[in-house]
């Protein structure tokens, strides 16, 4: 998850024509944070209508590792990017009024 100064936000981008949404989301977060990952299952929808995809980081990153660089080209958006555990934050922290209660729902779902 990124963040820029104002709160913690997922990685979300607009699909264009042609395009799956994993390939979508994929490209969301190689845009937003400059880390390669693995899309794998859908958890859900947002009521706001977002698909919410299991992202798995690609080797090269030990599963340890929390706080990532932020790419030279993010630097005018994204203050920090961090693995962050939806469980141990507060409405507060998020950007756009996240629904927590329903991001950690479908955080749960994740074997």
């Amino acid at each position: 998850m990124a963040s820029d100064n104002s709160g913690w936000q997922l990685p979300i981008g607009k699909s264009q024509a042609n395009q799956s949404a994993q390939c979508t989301a994929h490209q969301a977060v190689w845009l937003n944070t400059g880390l390669n990952v693995e899309v794998a299952e859908k958890l859900g929808e947002t009521r706001d209508h977002v698909q919410i995809y299991h992202c798995i980081l690609t080797s090269g990153f030990d599963s340890q590792i929390q706080d990532f660089p932020v790419p030279e080209w993010a630097q005018h958006k994204i203050a920090k990017i961090e693995g962050v555990n939806p469980f141990e934050t507060s409405a507060k922290q998020w950007v756009d009024n996240v629904d927590l209660i329903e991001i950690r729902a479908l955080f749960n779902q994740i074997n």
